[in-house]
């Protein structure tokens, strides 16, 4: 199929950011509140003036953090490379011990080459609805990279079945560090001049992933613009998607994702202007505020009722009678705002999946309770789970085998493709061993029941336990290594048979030698 032309990349990158437009006010008023620090709708370093309040900033880090840790915990292997489900039994347990090697090159790649730090970023993005990172060929010590990209530069097309097919970034990059970007991009007279004399010409730039119109191809094709330049500066084909872009959830017939902070942010709102009127409050109790009488010398204009302040009025008591100077009279106490404040706060943290730990100063609470609650968690964060499972982590899988094969890391003979057939990614992470205790608890329950009323000897007479074994080994993410498969087990009992058969021999010999 024919690749897109810059025309075509730069009409499609105008409708991605014209769509995200939309969202501008509502994504920035989140960002103002929630995330502060990584605000880029406010330039300089004072993004905090409009903040009273750090329930959502606290609660969104415990987000991130929580989500980190729950689906792609640092330093753990969080998921596992494993035959499909279209794989015989006989090409599964071929392909384990190979599939276990693969699955710890690329999970030796993930610790090194910034995955954790940049997850971290687009974890606390994802707070705001969705993320972005790129994942790119690294250099010897990091074979794969992986940059976090910020959400206001970057704006992504749906396909016809809500699947990403475009992923485009608008910025500005200094004329000098072209070069650096893209050794061998293709540079105007214009901009060359730029490059080679002026250090401190900001470009803009338009970057864009487009998927190939062939729906059986895995092409992208990689398009880079510079303004003021009709053709593209870079042209590139990879063969993988080389972003993930997650959304925590998406309302039909947008392409915008929406998180818990939108939810929350009515919430935030509220909390913040309570905060803000209760420290205006305070400092007026603290300060006061005073009435002085209109006497021809006070402007009347330049009066404010703040702390400190001198309001003129006509006169301090009764008639002309009076102090010439008297504390304005205001609600001292706000002790309202005290339940109104720990309702939102409350409401903010059970939206943003921070309630499900007992606090530290409250009753002892038991593990069942503690149980029923990371249950919850997993019941709150189910339908995202498998949203990010498709945008985040099979993304993530596929550009960095593609990338290791392409370094002949990873054997390029060894094709994969991840489909969930005949390849899938088996998440093993703590939030994936929730969902996998809860199958557990199943099984268990057959086991007490149905002991109880066949017995021992019944139950090993009607359930293949050589088979349920392998099973909860796979659930508890017990690598293959350690379990042994069809032929090792006919090996064994084969022994096995043999060692008893010769035991029972042995009384007989020892009655004829009597």
């Amino acid at each position: 199929m024919a690749a897109p032309t810059a025309k075509d990349a730069q009409a499609r990158c105008k409708a991605a950011f014209g769509d995200k437009a939309k969202y501008e006010s509502e994504t920035e008023d989140i960002y103002t509140y929630a995330m502060p620090n990584r605000n880029q709708y406010k330039s300089g370093s004072n993004k905090m003036d409009r903040v009273f309040d750090s329930t959502a900033i606290d609660s969104t880090q415990s987000f991130a953090n929580r989500l980190q840790a729950d689906l792609t915990p640092p330093f753990q292997r969080w998921s596992e490379l494993k035959p499909g489900p279209a794989i015989s039994d006989e090409d599964r347990e071929a392909l384990d011990p190979i599939l276990e090697g693969i699955s710890a090159v690329v999970h030796g790649t993930l610790q090194s080459g910034g995955f954790m730090t940049a997850g971290h970023e687009v974890y606390q993005d994802l707070a705001a609805g969705e993320g972005s990172m790129l994942i790119l060929p690294g250099d010897t010590n990091s074979p794969v990279r992986y940059v976090a990209q910020p959400q206001r530069e970057v704006a992504i097309e749906e396909g016809a079945w809500g699947q990403t097919i475009g992923w485009y970034r608008k910025h500005k990059i200094n004329a000098k560090d072209i070069k650096s970007w893209w050794p061998e991009a293709k540079i105007g007279a214009e901009i060359k001049k730029k490059v080679d004399s002026d250090h401190k010409s900001m470009i803009e730039v338009a970057q864009a992933y487009i998927q190939d119109s062939d729906p059986t191809s895995d092409k992208w094709h990689y398009i880079v613009l510079f303004k003021g330049q009709e053709a593209a500066a870079v042209e590139q084909e990879f063969n993988y998607q080389p972003f993930a872009a997650p959304r925590w959830s998406r309302i039909a017939g947008e392409q915008r994702g929406r998180g818990p902070l939108h939810l929350a942010l009515p919430d935030i709102k509220t909390i913040n202007k309570v905060k803000e009127f209760l420290l205006m409050n305070a400092a007026i109790a603290v300060v006061g505020a005073y009435t002085v009488v209109d006497d021809g010398v006070v402007n009347v204009n330049n009066v404010q009722i703040v702390p400190g302040a001198l309001i003129s009025v006509a006169s301090n008591g009764t008639g002309f009678t009076g102090p010439s100077i008297k504390p304005l009279e205001t609600a001292r106490t706000f002790d309202i705002s005290q339940f109104i404040i720990e309702d939102l706060r409350a409401s903010i943290k059970r939206m943003m999946l921070d309630d499900n730990l007992p606090p530290e100063l409250g009753a002892v609470r038991s593990p069942t309770e503690i149980v029923a609650r990371a249950k919850k968690l997993s019941q709150d964060s189910g339908a995202a789970f498998g949203r990010l499972y498709d945008e985040w982590i099979v993304p993530i899988w596929r550009a960095t085998v593609a990338i290791l094969q392409q370094k002949k890391i990873i054997a390029e003979a060894a094709k994969i493709p991840i489909d969930n057939l005949n390849f899938k990614i088996q998440v093993t992470s703590p939030l994936a061993r929730i969902q996998d205790i809860q199958d557990l608890e199943g099984i268990i329950q057959y086991f007490e029941i149905a002991g109880s009323v066949v017995g021992q000897e019944g139950m090993l007479m009607s359930t293949k336990l050589e088979d349920l074994i392998p099973w909860l080994a796979d659930r508890l993410g017990v690598p293959a290594r350690f379990i042994r498969n069809e032929d090792e087990r006919k090996v064994l009992q084969a022994l096995i048979a043999k060692i008893v058969a010769a035991q029972s021999e042995q009384p007989q010999q020892g009655e004829q030698a009597a």
